[in-house]
């Protein structure tokens, strides 16, 4: 009841300032204590809600709404030019990227492809033979994966095994454990391990990895007559 009476007197106010009463009779019905309420409530209306005080002084009523109450005629969507009520789009929304509509908030957008940071390493040579053994390569985690998780792995080679399966394991050095409870494997007569019958896996209680680390690229298997080897890894934040 305080607030619509405030509210009252301050649209009287408004109405005495623009000439439609007498200046001096909203003066005299508006003493400065009533005035300092006003202007609170006033306030605290602009800051809860986005609106200018035309808005409040036209006497509509304003609520906050869910997207799916929204309605033609009743509540403005928001667009590319246009302030309005807008939905928060879901990680499979972000990924399909073709909706106008909707908002990415920054969880979101870590958390879909676009969050994504992919490290591609050229381990051996294209014409060089793999062979088994730890240490094919290393590399130092950068800054920019700090805090991230490894998310995806990948392997290919340049020339196929005609028999027996490339294997690769991805371990990190620092913490001095294997990152994939699951190697990555290549199949026979198979470029890469996007099509391996076993996929790998990557175990979650190692994936993470900080600025710094030492990352190592072991070769488990060589397969026959294979040669030159790729690493994909793809690192996420959790």
């Amino acid at each position: 009841m305080e607030f619509i009476e405030a509210l009252i007197a301050w649209r009287k106010l408004r109405a005495g300032l623009t000439g439609n009463l007498k200046p001096q009779v909203a003066a005299k019905e508006i003493a400065q204590a009533t005035l300092t309420t006003v202007t609170n409530q006033i306030t605290q209306i602009i800051q809860a809600s986005p609106l200018d005080l035309d808005d409040i002084n036209d006497g509509t009523s304003y609520k906050r709404v869910a997207a799916s109450e929204l309605s033609a005629g009743i509540y403005k969507s928001a667009a590319l030019t246009d302030e309005g009520i807008i939905e928060i789009a879901t990680v499979d929304e972000t990924n399909t990227g073709t909706d106008a509509t909707r908002a990415v908030s920054p969880d979101g957008l870590a958390g879909s492809i676009f969050g994504e940071k992919l490290v591609y390493l050229k381990v051996i040579a294209e014409g060089t033979g793999l062979t088994v053994g730890d240490g094919k390569m290393y590399f130092a985690v950068p800054d920019s994966l700090n805090g991230m998780n490894l998310v995806d792995v990948d392997a290919a080679v340049y020339t196929v095994s005609s028999s027996g399966l490339p294997t690769v394991q991805i371990h990190n050095l620092t913490d001095v454990q294997d990152m994939l409870s699951t190697s990555i494997t290549i199949d026979v007569s198979e470029f890469s391990s996007y099509t391996a019958a076993t996929p790998p896996v990557i175990n979650t209680t190692y994936d993470d990895v900080l600025t710094g680390e030492r990352i190592r690229i072991d070769v488990d298997g060589a397969g026959t007559s294979t040669a030159g080897l790729d690493v994909i890894l793809t690192f996420q934040l959790p």
